[in-house]
């Protein structure tokens, strides 16, 4: 049994250090890419940016895989996707739209980021981190033990 979680664990930590080796280099391209070219490929955005979710959904995924044993009917917690889910959304995808010329882009995702990027420009990344996370950790099985009409 402790054997079986060990292993486990080891299994999610490659997967990650994966994920993580696969940024880094996807992180070296873009930056090869840019300086090559002065443009931006959102396609490495993209792809950083799934990776980053991905790597919040594989810490989660313990919390899943129990929820998947349990009986019951599968339930989603809202007031965490509202909450924790959108905001975290918002600062994924703020990544993306930050590089579109606009009036809507400038107002809508540019001026509030501002703030955080002045300070750490990494911050985006936290927040794909926790989105990956919110939404795996969302969903559970309800559990209602069966009344007996009597």
């Amino acid at each position: 049994m402790k054997l079986k979680q060990w292993l486990k664990y080891l299994f999610y930590i490659m997967i990650i250090l994966i994920m993580v080796l696969l940024r880094v280099h996807f992180t070296k391209l873009m930056k090869e890419y840019g300086s090559l070219t002065f443009q931006i490929n959102y396609y490495y955005i993209i792809i950083l940016l799934l990776i980053n979710v991905m790597i919040g959904l594989v810490l989660g995924l313990d919390h899943l895989l129990k929820e998947i044993k349990i009986g019951g009917t599968w339930k989603i917690n809202s007031p965490k996707l509202i909450f924790l889910g959108l905001p975290s959304l918002y600062f994924t995808i703020a990544n993306i739209f930050m590089y579109i010329p606009g009036k809507f882009s400038t107002y809508v995702f540019i001026r509030p980021l501002l703030k955080f990027m002045l300070y750490d420009d990494n911050i985006l990344s936290l927040f794909q981190l926790i989105f990956g996370y919110t939404i795996i950790t969302s969903f559970y099985k309800d559990i209602k033990k069966s009344r007996v009409d009597s």
